[in-house]
């Protein structure tokens, strides 16, 4: 299988997400968005480039609800290492470079 996914104007959503997912651009980013699905608990974790360079967030939660980080137009390239997080059914990742309307 390989990961969902929805391509916005300027973003991309990941749902049922079951191997790295690698932007593949630098990118102007405004927002990583993740909702952990319908059991409580779960981790993301996104690097800059790949799972060798510095990583640039950890979303993570003990409930249901969606965590999000902004970065304000900083220059990366995303790169979420599967193996680093913990998913559960229901899952899904925003990743916003502009407004978008996901």
């Amino acid at each position: 299988m390989a990961n969902t996914l929805n391509e916005g104007r300027s973003g991309v959503e990941i749902t049922a997400m079951d191997s790295d997912y690698d932007f593949g651009d630098n990118v102007s980013l405004q927002a990583i968005k993740f909702y952990p699905g319908n059991v409580a608990g779960g981790e993301i974790v996104v690097f800059d480039i790949d799972a060798t360079n510095i990583e640039i967030c950890r979303l993570n939660t003990e409930d249901e609800e969606p965590r999000i980080e902004y970065f304000h137009g900083n220059t990366y390239r995303p790169y979420i290492d599967y193996e680093a997080c913990t998913l559960n059914a229901g899952h899904k990742i925003v990743i916003l470079s502009d407004r978008t309307y996901f």
